[in-house]
């Protein structure tokens, strides 16, 4: 065999298991996309109740009366390991009364509702004129030690808003990332950096959903699983493999 057709044959594996690292990276980035254009009723197949209850009502998502609840998305439609998580949804108030409401997002949660399960982060209502506070809760919208963040996992926020773009993450085993888009621009107007801490915290690879009441929607909710950054590092080191074998 000629050394050509033996670099070409070294090539050709390359481009097989750079094709492979490709296709199993596409696999972790599976994603799950809600806009709740549809008609009014039930949120659908592709979610399972655990407690409370949601409905779509133009076009969001809302709750169907008050208290505590948990929508999940099924399995089936989207799972990824928690460390992969990342969760976003447009939310807003529909009126500026004092009344008690909020929205929440879940990730890394395994459907239980009780302390120290899952990752249930929301927007709260508690004065007229906005949201005016954020858990940073687990279960279903509970404090626990599983999770800690600095100010507390449930503070005021300084300026209240009536609208934003909340979009919680999981940067790395052991830390929760939260940001809130005022203006919609694409860039986080206000940011909590929270530890998780495993091992107190039971975590699952669900992503769900809920609000408390009917005064506070969901829009365009969304789950990804974010590939790690030592798989894209992987497929970046082969990719330049390639070119340099190609160059010869």
């Amino acid at each position: 065999m000629s050394p050509g057709i033996h670099g070409e044959e070294i090539s050709m594996r390359l481009s097989i298991t750079l094709a492979m690292l490709a296709a199993a990276a596409v696999g972790m980035s599976q994603s799950f996309f809600d806009d709740f254009n549809r008609a009014d009723g039930g949120l659908g197949a592709n979610y399972t109740t655990v407690t409370g209850g949601m409905q779509v009502l133009g076009n969001e998502a809302t709750g169907t009366g008050t208290g505590n609840g948990l929508t999940m998305v099924n399995a089936g439609m989207f799972s990824a390991a928690y460390s992969l998580h990342r969760v976003q949804a447009d939310i807003r108030l529909m009126d500026t009364t004092a009344t008690l409401t909020y929205s929440a997002l879940a990730l890394g949660h395994n459907g239980l509702t009780t302390v120290n399960n899952g990752i249930f982060v929301k927007l709260q209502r508690q004065v007229a004129g906005g949201f005016s506070h954020i858990g940073i809760y687990t279960g279903s919208g509970s404090n626990g030690a599983g999770i800690t963040t600095t100010g507390g996992n449930f503070q005021v926020i300084a300026a209240p808003f009536t609208a934003a773009r909340l979009t919680v993450m999981v940067t790395s085993p052991t830390t929760l990332y939260t940001g809130i888009d005022t203006n919609f621009d694409n860039t986080d107007d206000i940011v909590y950096n929270s530890t998780l801490n495993i091992g107190t915290l039971a975590v699952g690879n669900q992503v769900g959903l809920h609000t408390w009441g009917n005064l506070s929607r969901i829009d365009n909710f969304r789950a990804t699983a974010v590939p790690e950054p030592a798989t894209l590092a992987v497929l970046g080191i082969g990719a330049l493999a390639a070119m340099r074998r190609r160059r010869k």
